[in-house]
């Protein structure tokens, strides 16, 4: 929770539990420990503190454009970093190399990860001309994956509120035996359990 707070504003207490390892009464517990009513109202109280927080980020730098532009660009480096360190170098070199080496290349995200998910599928196809970008549409999805084996590649941005067509096409790829890469907010996401490729990043 402290180490990030955003997680409570977003996360049901199931899904808080099951990123702590601990069993969903303990959240509820934890929040009645520190002198709430239940979880909701730890909830409550954590949005208007992430909201005031902003805020006054957002406020402080109300002097001139450069100056308001040097904050911008501070808060997305240390954003980068706090990311790149949640990355482990071998998980990183796994994926390249599978990219390197993989016959086709599917990737899918949708909602708040469509657009690096569409993003990554056209610059594959700069470099390898064999990606495709699976969005939620039609069927043509889940016939591209049909003619998938182990000699492709299945990369799966998934972040909460997890996507159900996400973790359906993953589930599709792995019957297929295609190797899964999970880009994620969590290592206990749902998609993150099939896949044998795993980079955690920072939702923010």
């Amino acid at each position: 929770v402290l180490a990030d707070p955003s997680l409570v504003c977003t996360c049901t207490t199931l899904e808080l539990a099951a990123r702590a390892g601990v069993s969903n009464a303990t959240v509820v517990r934890f929040a009645s420990s520190l002198g709430f009513s239940g979880y909701a109202e730890l909830q409550k109280l954590s949005r208007k503190m992430l909201l005031a927080d902003r805020y006054i980020r957002e406020t402080f730098h109300t002097g001139s454009v450069a100056r308001s532009l040097d904050a911008i660009l501070q808060r997305q480096t240390k954003q980068l970093e706090h990311s790149f360190s949640r990355i482990r170098q071998a998980n990183f070199d796994r994926l390249v190399n599978a990219i390197a080496s993989a016959r086709r290349i599917y990737v899918t995200g949708v909602r708040a990860v469509y657009a690096p998910a569409s993003f990554l599928a056209r610059m594959l196809n700069l470099f390898f001309r064999n990606a495709t970008f699976l969005p939620m549409f039609g069927e043509s999805a889940y016939e591209e994956l049909f003619t998938g084996d182990s000699n492709d590649l299945f990369i799966c941005f998934s972040v909460i509120r997890y996507s159900q067509y996400s973790l359906t096409l993953a589930e599709l790829a792995s019957a297929r035996n295609i190797p899964i890469a999970v880009i994620t907010d969590s290592a206990v996401s749902p998609v993150a359990r099939l896949a044998s490729m795993t980079l955690e990043v920072s939702l923010e």
